[in-house]
């Protein structure tokens, strides 16, 4: 189905950024995770995003064997003794903010010392919706080989696309029907007619025009009406749906690279713990994986403190970069953290100013925009 041309010595270093790497550990592993920025549903109403001072979601989860945890919390709290923190320790916290540096180097000590280890997801919330607008409304899984390495690479650059030149009333009426669940294909078709023609590239137009078509003839392709809309997630005690959220993304990118016996510690979230918790059963079925996941207080899990740490000074880090911000005050240990362990989900421009040193990424970024710019000739 995808209408698109990709020399070959692109496609070597397509395939190096595109291909994801997993860490395979020994048993016994705990993860606990915290997040950082605005999570559940996205929502465009009165010409604004509820996700506008919060463009970014970062979910950060540190990886240890089970018989360190308790020395891990013995650690923290010699740290709260000696900086005098009253309660937890949260990246907010006045006195956490005022002694970061020196708090950032001793956690980095305790944390190399237990071989913990680090995994952090950040992603552009806008961007996720352009992603799932790709995976529905133009280069439908349905009609994709599985495992197609160029078919991967033309999905980021369609979703690279999109974020950039759709306008946002139309990019929140597509989030409020995915949402929704309610199924309804004459929306969904009427939206892809929009989109088709809000669109500049002839590539992507002509794969919205074939996706237009196997919608309207689904039953006859084999098709069933479930197959043409995300799945929705259960969230907010089950009342609701949402089927573009970061946060199980993200989730579900992090349970994926690691053992089939790990225990999952997630810090409470009443909006999301349906969804996360439905994500594991599916996990278990799929992939006959023995874990488990469980929602436990920050004030009473210091290491979930430690979590939301890092979680709150990567995203005020990476917020910074984008916005041309001094960040010379970072303590290094979050700089090396984004560096080396963080996967960051995001249009072309935002990954290259992140990472300005990825030789690959910015080829990548220069396909992409000689692509848009001379399209006739890669067709």
């Amino acid at each position: 189905m995808v209408a698109f041309f990709v020399e070959k010595r692109y496609l070597r270093k397509i395939s190096k950024w595109v291909a994801r790497s997993t860490s395979v550990l020994g048993e016994n592993k705990m993860v606990f995770l915290d997040e950082s920025g605005h999570t559940g549903t996205i929502k465009y109403d009165s010409g604004k995003w509820n996700t506008n001072e919060q463009p970014l979601f970062v979910l950060v989860a540190i990886i240890l064997d089970e018989n360190k945890r308790e020395v891990l919390y013995n650690e923290i709290d010699l740290i709260k003794k000696r900086y005098r923190i009253q309660h937890e320790i949260k990246s907010t916290h006045k006195t956490v903010r005022k002694n970061i540096e020196k708090i950032s180097i001793d956690l980095e000590k305790i944390l190399n010392a237990i071989e913990a280890q680090i995994r952090v997801e950040v992603v552009n919330k806008k961007y996720c919706i352009a992603k799932q607008i790709v995976d529905y409304c133009i280069i439908p899984y349905y009609d994709s080989p599985i495992n197609d390495e160029k078919g991967k690479f033309v999905r980021q650059i369609f979703a690279n696309y999109i974020y950039e030149h759709i306008d946002d009333a139309l990019l929140g009426k597509i989030v409020e029907i995915f949402d929704s669940n309610r199924k309804d294909i004459d929306e969904l078709l009427k939206v892809c007619t929009e989109l088709k023609n809000m669109m500049r590239l002839e590539t992507l137009k002509l794969n919205i025009e074939e996706t237009i078509d196997t919608i309207n003839r689904y039953e006859a392709a084999g098709l069933k009406k479930d197959n043409l809309f995300p799945l929705a997630d259960r969230y907010k005690g089950g009342i609701s749906t949402v089927s573009i959220c970061p946060h199980v993304d993200s989730f579900n990118n992090i349970v994926l690279s690691y053992p089939k016996e790990t225990i999952f510690v997630h810090d409470e979230i009443s909006d999301m713990e349906l969804a996360l918790s439905e994500n594991t059963k599916g996990f278990l079925k799929l992939y006959n994986r023995n874990i488990q996941i469980k929602f436990d207080k920050s004030s009473r899990n210091q290491i979930l403190q430690i979590s939301d740490i890092f979680a709150g000074n990567i995203r005020l880090y990476i917020d910074s970069i984008l916005n041309d911000k001094c960040i010379s005050h970072v303590p290094e240990i979050f700089v090396k953290t984004v560096y080396d362990s963080t996967n960051f989900v995001a249009p072309y421009n935002e990954q290259c100013k992140v990472f300005p040193r990825n030789k690959d990424l910015q080829i990548l970024k220069y396909y992409y925009d000689d692509y848009v710019m001379n399209e006739s000739s890669y067709i």
